[in-house]
């Protein structure tokens, strides 16, 4: 890629995404590596994108990591909602199906805005619309949507839910019913008999299991499902 930059006389840029699986799987090796070929380049820039913010934050604020202070760290936040929102009524419109801000606005609070899980639950209400097309995207035709995806998913939710630590499913309730914050206070250690230590440990196997992801807001942390709809699963299965 350096070489051909170097001979077109154009930069060029290469996007990493989820590079934290490259770093899971071949931790300082490969960083080192990396680091060693991408340094040289001066025709070619380098993103390296991830949904494990607080992994990738780790690269390059450790100073013993090989990515040490190189480059500059941006966290994208969520996608703007009036983009998001114009994009899915623009999909139904597409499909001569009718929808609602009111049904729009349900698909968004219930994935809760994470663009994959907004995508599955709008396939549904639309698979949903298509077969009855008489019938609105309103906020009782998602929730109609929703039960049929966490039946589709029962079984792989299931599993996944009795994988996990007696801690672990506490710790996981209190993501879902706390929104996230404030998991490790005192409060919050005693309506769901979490010890605080317990609760660190419980929050970071289940991070590293994929279940939740750290996000940062202003001035605190806030621990988010990688799948939101799992949540939902979760209150219904466990009636939460």
């Amino acid at each position: 890629m350096e070489k051909l930059a170097s001979h077109a006389k154009r930069p060029a840029a290469v996007i990493l995404d989820e590079f934290q699986h490259v770093v899971e799987a071949r931790g300082a090796t490969a960083e080192r590596q990396i680091r060693a070929v991408v340094q040289r380049h001066r025709h070619v820039g380098y993103i390296f994108a991830g949904s494990a913010t607080r992994l990738l934050a780790d690269m390059t604020s450790d100073a013993g990591r090989a990515f040490y202070k190189m480059g500059a760290r941006l966290f994208i936040g969520p996608q703007p909602a009036e983009e998001f929102k114009a994009f899915l009524h623009a999909g139904f419109a597409q499909s001569k199906l009718k929808s609602t801000p009111e049904g729009v606005d349900a698909i968004l609070e219930l994935a809760e805005e994470v663009p994959y899980s907004v995508q599955r639950l709008a396939h549904a209400c639309w698979e949903m619309l298509r077969v009855e097309p008489a019938r609105q995207l309103d906020r009782e035709a998602v929730t109609g949507a929703l039960r049929q995806v966490l039946m589709q998913e029962n079984p792989a939710y299931t599993q996944l839910w009795n994988s996990l630590t007696q801690v672990q499913k506490r710790a996981a309730k209190a993501v879902v019913l706390e929104r996230g914050l404030a998991l490790q206070s005192a409060d919050v250690s005693r309506r769901y008999r979490i010890p605080t230590a317990s609760m660190q440990k419980a929050l970071g196997a289940l991070d590293r299991r994929g279940v939740i992801r750290e996000e940062a807001l202003v001035g605190r942390v806030r621990w988010r499902l990688e799948d939101p709809l799992f949540g939902a699963w979760l209150r219904m299965a466990q009636e939460l």
